[in-house]
């Protein structure tokens, strides 16, 4: 859409993965999102049944090897994952319909990962920054007297040999999508728990938009390891100082 100032599409055909099982490399995928910072292609992808099949998952990536040595390197990595219902298939398949005029919630990050080289493999990694760059834009809309937020854009797709997305089938689809880079959304989004509460600066368990860690890198534990951004200095380099701390990050 021409009235779109960030948006992302991604085409792609593969066989569906498990979220948590061996990683199944689409054959096709062609993809490329805009916003404010740039322009990045989405070359590699795979599509994963995730959360016992309540949700299906596409993965759009690009990145390169950086500060590389025999023995170890950086992975500068950018990555988009589309989710949406696998009831959506079958619905498809009953309306005999191939497009709809809504679109995958979708986001879209930024991470450096320093990762361990032993011959041609990669024996261990090690997340040093992460940092969401944006998600889909959304707009209301109403349905048997409900209000829904809805990711504007469309998703395409040819189910012929599909019956819900399960692992091993087939997909072949395409989406697009209107995105928002805003500051705002993306500290809502990152901040919203599960039960519908949005945390706000000086909550505990509020997250600004990056993340950095020290060498030691990510553990899935919050907080360990984890240095301010406006401090690091690993790959990626350090942030600004976020403007919710007051008098500065002196």
């Amino acid at each position: 859409d021409s009235g779109w100032t960030a948006y992302v599409y991604l085409r792609m055909s593969g066989d569906v993965g498990e979220y948590n099982g061996d990683h199944v490399e689409a054959t096709f995928t062609k993809g490329k999102i805009k916003i404010a910072k740039g322009t990045t292609d989405l070359e590699n992808g795979s599509y994963m049944n995730y959360n016992n099949g309540q949700v299906l998952l596409a993965d759009a990536s690009d990145y390169e090897f950086i500060n590389q040595t025999q023995t170890s390197a950086t992975v500068d990595y950018y990555d988009a994952m589309w989710q949406f219902n696998p009831e959506l298939i079958p619905l498809f398949k009953e309306n005999g319909i191939n497009e709809v005029d809504f679109a995958a919630f979708v986001w879209f990050r930024h991470t450096f990962i320093d990762v361990t080289i032993s011959g041609s493999s990669i024996t261990s990694q090690r997340t040093r920054k992460n940092c969401w760059l944006g998600i889909a834009a959304t707009e209301e809309r109403e349905q048997d007297g409900d209000t829904y937020d809805v990711p504007v854009g469309g998703i395409y797709g040819c189910f012929d040999d599909n019956v819900d997305g399960s692992v091993g089938e087939t997909l072949k689809m395409m989406f697009k999508n209107k995105m928002t880079d805003n500051r705002d959304d993306l500290l809502t989004f990152i901040n919203t728990s599960d039960d519908g509460t949005v945390f706000q600066y000086g909550d505990e368990g509020f997250r600004f938009e990056c993340e950095c860690f020290d060498e030691n890198g990510a553990t899935g534990i919050p907080g360990e390891n984890e240095v301010p951004c406006w401090e690091y200095d690993g790959p990626g380099g350090a942030e600004d100082c976020p403007p919710e701390i007051e008098g500065g990050c002196e």
